[in-house]
């Protein structure tokens, strides 16, 4: 049972980091995927893996809601796909769905409630916080604590970008502080400190940066079978309101539907005739057959001058609020892959030959090091954790994470698994770790719940 006690009985019932006179260290993790577990026919495998992650990721939050370094607070990163809109198989029943969606969407799509309109895709958020319940109470902790977080887009959450979306998850862990104010007898959130709570948690659609210092990105955009045309705009329609999801992506509602037990995770390197190869006839015909719907859903859509315009727009209105000029914008524009479909050739290459992620994401890191001047440059995306330092082509030392991941199946392997790493940055240098657990007993040296894999040097 989590105690929420300690964090209530602060001096100031929620602290905020002072963005003026304070300086937060950097925790860093990525590609946790809540959600990807959730189906309506899965097995009950599936739910000891939603269990672990509660569990994990909840004594991982709550431990460094707890204890700081240097004495400043922490921003806590999510670099990328947190959540997975695309892989949640829930599907809508006649009493709930929409009666006009329901008439304008294909047969397939009503099947596995790709309903892709702003107000479906919240209630989705809302359904994904409940059944990550513990790991939702643990990021209220967090804040409370002092501490800030910070969710950057990835492939899998482009819906992050509807404010709907954004404003569902604020609210829930608004009612869940609200609820355990009145459970502790408390007076109630005052104006200000709904205000407080709410600002201590932030969206970034393409990157969060401090130039000279670090550059945080997912790493999607470096890869054509994930990327969009624009991070800042990742619309496929404006009214209403459609998520650009790359084709690929596009077919894992339809996969998760058909084998709701199948991971997509460890086989988005190989080129799709490869990937056939290493699947069953019924996981073939499940991938085909989501491959074809996906097509069906986007031959139907086409870009107009409008969203041309508002893209234009998005760019020239993010001049105003990035760390970096117009110059430095540009060129790291230059870096971003088109999509796939957009390309024949590509296509083509994709169909017929394997890629190389993390060689790809480290090339890529050399270059905005470059463009940027920064010191640490962190990616997830691959799921494969990975630290490197080297000298860019203007001979400055620069340090290149990838933060790896925390997706269930990893997560519940423990110590043996690959996953549960994060990184973090402090004046004092830049660090991968990996999560333990308090009980695990794998770290008796130190008697920390995690062990270091690699760090550099101060960065002052």
């Amino acid at each position: 049972m989590l105690n929420f006690l300690p964090f209530l009985k602060a001096k100031k019932r929620i602290k905020t980091i002072d963005n003026g006179s304070e300086v937060a260290n950097l925790l860093i993790v990525s590609d946790l995927h809540l959600g990807e577990d959730l189906s309506e026919f899965g097995s009950a495998g599936l739910l000891k893996l939603i269990s672990a992650l509660n569990q994990k990721f909840s004594e991982f939050i709550n431990y460094f809601a707890e204890n700081t370094q240097a004495g400043h607070p922490w921003h806590l990163v999510f670099n990328g796909d947190a959540f997975d809109f695309l892989k949640i198989s829930l599907r809508a029943t006649a009493p709930t769905a929409d009666p006009e969606w329901l008439y304008n969407t294909a047969r397939e799509a009503q099947k596995v409630n790709i309903d892709e309109t702003p107000a479906k895709i919240a209630e989705k958020m809302n359904s994904l916080c409940q059944a990550y319940l513990p790991l939702m109470e643990s990021l209220v902790n967090f804040i409370l604590a002092g501490h800030k977080i910070t969710f950057i887009s990835g492939n899998h959450d482009l819906e992050l970008y509807l404010s709907d979306v954004r404003l569902a998850f604020k609210d829930f862990l608004l009612e869940k502080l609200e609820l355990r104010f009145r459970a502790q007898k408390e007076n109630p959130l005052s104006a200000e400190e709904r205000d407080a709570f709410l600002a201590a948690i932030d969206f970034k659609p393409w990157f969060l940066a401090k130039p000279g210092y670090y550059h945080i990105e997912h790493g999607h955009m470096f890869d054509n079978m994930c990327s969009v045309k624009e991070p800042l705009l990742p619309l496929a329609r404006l009214d209403p309101p459609l998520i650009a999801t790359p084709i690929i992506q596009r077919s894992l509602p339809y996969i998760a539907d058909l084998l709701p037990d199948f991971s997509t995770h460890g086989i988005e390197g190989l080129n799709i005739t490869k990937l056939l190869e290493n699947l069953t006839i019924r996981e073939r015909y499940a991938v085909i057959k989501a491959l074809n719907s996906a097509v069906k859903d986007l031959s139907a859509l086409t870009e107009t001058e409008t969203l041309t315009q508002a893209a234009a727009k998005a760019r020239e209105d993010f001049i105003h609020e990035s760390p970096y000029g117009q110059p430095v914008l540009k060129a790291l524009s230059a870096l971003n892959q088109k999509p796939f479909e957009l390309s024949v050739r590509q296509t083509v290459s994709n169909l017929l030959e394997d890629r190389n992620g993390p060689r790809d994401l480290r090339q890529t890191a050399e270059k905005i090091a470059t463009i940027t001047g920064a010191r640490v440059v962190i990616f997830g995306h691959s799921h494969q954790a990975e630290f490197l330092t080297a000298t860019n082509t203007s001979g400055h030392n620069y340090t290149y994470i990838n933060s790896g991941s925390w997706v269930s199946r990893e997560v519940e392997q423990g110590p043996k698994g690959n996953g549960a790493t994060f990184a973090i940055i402090t004046p004092e240098g830049s660090h991968l770790y990996k999560w333990l657990g308090p009980d695990s007993g794998e770290n008796a040296s130190t008697k920390l719940p995690y062990i270091e894999l690699e760090a550099t040097c101060a960065l002052a």
